[in-house]
């Protein structure tokens, strides 16, 4: 046993750790589902036989009529329609299911013995077989994974653990053990194993029916040939893609009880955890995870932001725990052994709040707080030991620059890094940088995750309704800022009622506000909710003209040169805001177009006409934004030198309309996102500019008092 091995509960309930009736349950359904997919399956596979039988009969005759290219070509179609339709319904018993991460580097327990000790312990502990292998990755993650194939449901596969250093940075050791009997949980119990058997039957069935691979590849060359041939193979998609419309139908039925399965399962594996290391212990585990991610994800963003400056850290992992200081810092919460304390009161101020609950039938885990309450349901206690699980590593700074370096050379931009700094002195410049991009908090997040109302300039400044307070401490209160809040929580209920009026999800009811409603009452929901984000976003813009006379009037009393500059700069803002948002507009169409090309075979004709069609569908849209933005000129800090098009767009827009190719079609969502970018920018710096402006006016105010 490792030495650092915290003590476990004592007198746990055997009761906690037995399968559900839920789950139980979810397991016959799902079972039942694959049975029948299994027979609706046979009945296609005998049926392709029947064809590959008499396919290569009635080929090899007509073959035989005349020999020529005629009935070479039609033979030889009918008798690959059939081989290929065939291998298409038999070609996943020969796939192995690769679960790879570029990240990943194994280790081994001559190099780690008291890291092994405690993961061995572990599975012995929750009756799990010990992983195969162990593998290191720089991610706030956990997980235990294998290869399958058709194989893996006669023969067991051996397990294999990986564990993130991010993560390794965001607990204690007792909420580290916790991690691990989570995920050796998922495997510790014969019921649990058949739970393993439903994952890869509904991985093969996925890979049946979405992967696209060697054999659809070998469909496009035989297409590519040309004349006759090539008709056999748009037979032969057509056939194919209506058996996919088939088994997809029948997938979903299996799939979506292997969700609520997936969730019981998640449930179980949290029981265990707290058998092993104890209600708390789990509990702040997925809190702190939670947390550790975010800072993560900023982690990696900052990196590559100095990347971009030719600097690189030596270590990205004190930058890691770095930036968990810094935000438990800026939250204010209490830290314990540097580890952040995330309390009911922080998740609530910090979690957006919604009127509106559906149950996610298609989600794999439950949520944070179903799984809590699954956790104290009977709560387990033990003594929590807060040291570091790094106590179990070895070089503790070796293996961290060793995936650092793998980091940059995978997801961090590597290009001309140049200068490596201390992981020290690279924090300090992150938080520098932190620092100066961050709001000014007397702003009291006035303007956080949201668009300035649209209002006329000039018209608000003849109007003497408004009461315009005296001191800037009444313009953004605490008051003003749950408005806003309520104000956007409103906004995105309204998208999800008019998703459920419009039938858009697959739910039958949905509680608002506390109580359950069918989805046919989804629209007088949504109208009533309607007029209450017409009433706020009229008090919203009402309160947006307020902050701007204020600071008008102010700059005013300086000069008229002051007030006409911040007038401008305020104009300038909310032309390019209408503009901006056609953009955005633009980029969700444009990724839906996306998404539906990633999904379809272009070489057959109909679903290339239909990607020509949506391409010069978005070259139009497009192109009639640039063309409102020529009255527009480049927002601050550089206005009145050049229209916006012309910074947006240096070269012509790539002509879709005639010789429409793949190439060109990637062209063209290259130069899309070229604009996208380039627009968002100068928004960002057209907001920035009119900030500056404000806090210009009130230094200079100060200064005359």
């Amino acid at each position: 046993m490792s030495l650092f091995y915290p003590p476990s509960p004592q007198n746990v309930p055997p009761s906690l750790t037995q399968p559900s009736k839920a789950y139980a349950a979810n397991i016959g359904k799902v079972m039942v589902g694959i049975v029948l997919f299994i027979l609706l399956y046979i009945l296609l596979l005998v049926a392709s036989v029947f064809m590959l039988y008499y396919g290569v009969i009635v080929g090899l005759f007509i073959i035989s009529l005349r020999v020529n290219l005629l009935t070479i070509g039609a033979g030889g179609g009918i008798v690959a329609l059939t081989v290929m339709f065939c291998w298409f319904l038999i070609k996943f018993i020969f796939k192995t299911r690769h679960n790879e991460n570029p990240q990943r580097v194994e280790i081994f327990e001559k190099d780690y013995p008291e890291l092994f000790a405690f993961i061995y312990q572990v599975a012995t502990d929750v009756k799990a077989p010990k992983p195969k292998s162990v593998f290191l990755s720089p991610d706030v993650n956990a997980c235990v994974f294998y290869n399958s194939s058709f194989l893996s449901l006669f023969f067991p596969v051996s397990k294999n653990l990986e564990i993130g250093l991010g993560l390794v940075n965001s607990l204690n050791i007792s909420e580290f053990k916790a991690v691990l009997a989570h995920e050796f949980g998922h495997f510790s119990q014969r019921s649990m194993k058949l739970g393993s058997y439903t994952y890869t039957v509904n991985h093969i069935l996925y890979d049946l029916i979405y992967e696209y691979d060697n054999w659809d590849a070998t469909l496009v060359k035989w297409a590519e040939v040309g004349g006759v041939f090539s008709w056999f193979a748009v037979i032969t998609f057509r056939l194919v893609q209506g058996v996919r419309w088939i088994l997809r139908k029948a997938f979903e039925q299996i799939n979506l009880a292997y969700m609520s399965l997936s969730r019981e399962m998640e449930y179980h594996a949290d029981s265990i955890a707290v058998s092993l290391a104890g209600s708390k212990a789990i509990s702040s585990a997925l809190r702190r995870i939670e947390f550790g991610s975010s800072a993560y994800q900023s982690t990696i963003h900052q990196l590559n932001r100095l990347a971009e400056e030719k600097i690189h850290t030596n270590n990205a992992f004190v930058n890691h725990k770095g930036m968990i200081a810094y935000l438990a810092n800026a939250f204010q919460l209490q830290q314990v052994d540097n580890l952040p304390v995330i309390t009911d009161e922080m998740l609530k101020k910090h979690t957006q709040a919604s009127r509106v609950y559906i149950k996610d039938q298609w989600a794999s885990h439950p949520s944070l707080s179903e799984r809590e309450a699954n956790i104290f349901r009977a709560p387990v206690d033990t003594v929590i030991d807060q040291q570091s699980p790094w106590v179990l590593f070895g070089n503790v700074e070796a293996i961290q620059q060793r995936l650092t370096k793998l980091l940059y050379s995978t997801e961090i931009s590597e290009a001309e890094k140049g200068e490596e700094k201390q992981a020290d002195e690279a924090q300090q410049m992150i938080v520098d940088y932190i620092q100066k991009e961050q709001p000014d908090p007397m702003y009291n997040d006035y303007y956080d995750n949201r668009y300035l109302e649209l209002f006329d300039v000039e018209t608000s400044l003849q109007n003497t309704t408004l009461s315009v307070p005296s001191t800037i401490n009444k313009l953004f209160t605490d008051e003003i800022k749950e408005k806003i809040t309520s104000y956007n929580n409103n906004r995105n209920d309204l998208d999800i009622l008019a998703n459920l009026r419009d039938g858009h999800t697959q739910a039958r009811t949905f509680d608002f506000d506390g109580k359950k409603y069918h989805v046919s009452d989804s629209n007088h929901l949504f109208t009533q909710l309607e007029q209450e984000v017409q009433e706020q976003q009229q008090w919203m813009q009402r309160q947006d003209e307020t902050v701007f006379r204020f600071y008008y009037l102010k700059a005013l009393e300086q000069s008229q040169e002051q007030a006409d500059v911040y007038k401008q700069a305020m104009k300038n803002h909310l032309e390019l805001q209408t503009f901006f948002r056609k953009l955005m507009d633009f980029r969700s169409r444009l990724q839906m177009v996306q998404y539906w090309a990633s999904l379809q075979q272009h070489w057959v004709e109909d679903n290339f006409n239909q990607l020509k069609q949506e391409t010069i569908s978005l070259h139009g849209n497009l192109e009639q934004i640039l063309l409102d933005s020529e009255k527009l000129v480049q927002p601050a800090p550089n206005p009145n030198q050049f229209t916006l098009r012309t910074q947006l767009l240096q070269e012509p827009l790539t002509n879709v309309l005639t010789d429409f190719t793949g190439e060109v079609y990637n062209q063209f969502i290259h130069q899309s996102y070229d604009i996208l970018g380039k627009g968002s920018e100068m928004f960002d710096q057209s907001f920035k500019h009119l900030m500056t402006v404000q806090k210009d006016i009130l230094n200079q105010s100060e200064v005359s008092a």
